[in-house]
């Protein structure tokens, strides 16, 4: 298999198939105006491309990321097709490859419509439990900010009196059987009991055998719907809401976007990183789609409060302002976090982007320190999702908190009031 090989000089791909991702187009994303190029450094080493964020007059970073499977590979070839503007300059090869991935949609469409309709006439019957349940999900692939969701659902629960359970399926866990969004919430609510279960009824029977919870939170359930819930929540990233308007694999949509009329309230995350417009049009969008959700579409976004560092270190979020820093990141959407730690006045000198979930090694961490040598960066800020994953971080190495925030108070009200009326449902 080809690799990646690059150099301070330049780069260039060895023989391979991966060498006709550079003649694909890219086009700005849906509704954002933010350019495809930032959303693929997730996938393109970002000694190949300049960091789109960094200050004038960064460098590139000294060495390469080599990504080690075909997995990987073939998921940033993917994401650059999917990017790729639709008009314009359309190769041969451009439409040959979406011709592709449409005919794989088809099954996959196909499989989704047939499934959401025998619910719909209830041929398939959705499991009760003895609990009330909180669904937490999206339509799209990528990361909307469930885990912070989760985390401020939970607090609202504890507040109110209650005491919640999370259940999640555990994608992605490592050898110990827990994944990224278990450790995150294990920092974020550590007296909340937490299963790991892709079998969520079983994790649910489970919860009621040990009668130490009196309400369910699933997180990332919007498609499992083989378990009654009495409020559900979908989340739309501000960014990228309708995962460029098709279905898997030619889109990041798990399913049609008609399926939001299946939620009892729209979150939409990341709203202070879009224009007023946009963020006029999504609703607009969102309120056809589902008319029930005509005043129950909110705005939320996620602020930065401080940061953490490896050996548990709090320091003030004002340390960064003006500081040069290297943002690390192996989450959906790493342009986000870029311009959350923009906010904070960093000066944003390169970027090291890793696959969603992605497990580092020394050799990945060891590289992001050269990279931060190379510009001289004084902090190293990554997400709390990453930093649990990292056993001996890098001393200037800090995760960025962040809280859920609503733009408008009365929303988070509505979201409590809501919950509320869960909690007596059974």
């Amino acid at each position: 298999m080809s690799k990646l090989c690059l150099s301070r000089a330049g780069y260039k791909w060895k023989p391979g198939f991966l060498r006709i991702a550079r003649n694909l187009p890219l086009a700005p994303l849906p509704a954002t105006g933010i350019h495809a190029k930032s959303r693929l450094r997730l996938w393109v080493d970002r000694t190949a491309i300049p960091c789109q964020h960094a200050s004038q007059g960064c460098r590139p970073g000294p060495t390469a990321e080599r990504w080690q499977t075909d997995r990987n590979m073939l998921q940033r070839l993917h994401q650059k097709i999917i990017t790729t503007k639709r008009a314009g300059i359309l190769t041969p090869l451009y439409l040959y490859a979406r011709l592709f991935l449409l005919l794989l949609s088809w099954p996959y469409r196909l499989a989704t419509w047939i499934r959401n309709l025998l619910y719909r006439f209830e041929i398939l019957k959705p499991t009760r439990v003895n609990l009330p349940v909180v669904s937490v999900g999206n339509i799209t692939t990528g990361g909307t900010g469930k885990t912070p969701i989760v985390a401020w659902i939970v607090k609202q629960l504890q507040e109110m009196g209650h005491r919640p359970g999370i259940i999640s399926r555990g994608y992605r866990s490592d050898s110990t059987g827990t994944n990224d969004e278990l450790k995150v919430l294990a920092r974020l609510c550590p007296t909340v009991p937490h299963i790991q279960n892709p079998d969520r009824i079983a994790a649910a029977e489970e919860f009621v055998a040990r009668q130490d919870v009196d309400i369910l939170v699933l997180d990332d359930a919007y498609q499992h719907r083989r378990i009654h819930r009495n409020l559900n929540i979908v989340l739309l990233d501000a960014t990228c809401p309708f995962g460029f308007g098709h279905l898997l694999p030619l889109g990041l949509l798990r399913e049609p976007q008609g399926e939001l009329k299946r939620a009892d309230v729209a979150l939409l995350t990341r709203t202070n990183l879009v224009s007023e417009s946009d963020l006029f049009n999504i609703k607009q969008k969102i309120r056809h789609l589902g008319p029930d959700l005509t005043a129950r579409c909110l705005s939320t976004r996620f602020v930065a409060t401080s940061l953490m560092f490896g050996d548990g270190r709090i320091q003030s979020l004002a340390a960064v302002a003006g500081s040069r820093v290297v943002v690390m990141a192996a989450i959906g959407n790493p342009d986000a976090f870029v311009r959350t730690c923009q906010d904070a006045k960093a000066n944003v000198a390169e970027c090291a982007f890793f696959p969603d979930h992605h497990h580092y090694s020394a050799e990945d961490l060891q590289t992001v320190s050269q990279l931060a040598d190379a510009v001289d960066a004084e902090f190293i800020l990554t997400t709390l999702k990453d930093m649990v994953k990292v056993e001996t971080p890098d001393p200037r190495m800090a995760a960025v908190m962040i809280e859920t925030s609503f733009d408008d108070d009365s929303d988070s009200q509505i979201v409590r009031d809501m919950l509320e009326r869960a909690t007596m449902m059974i």
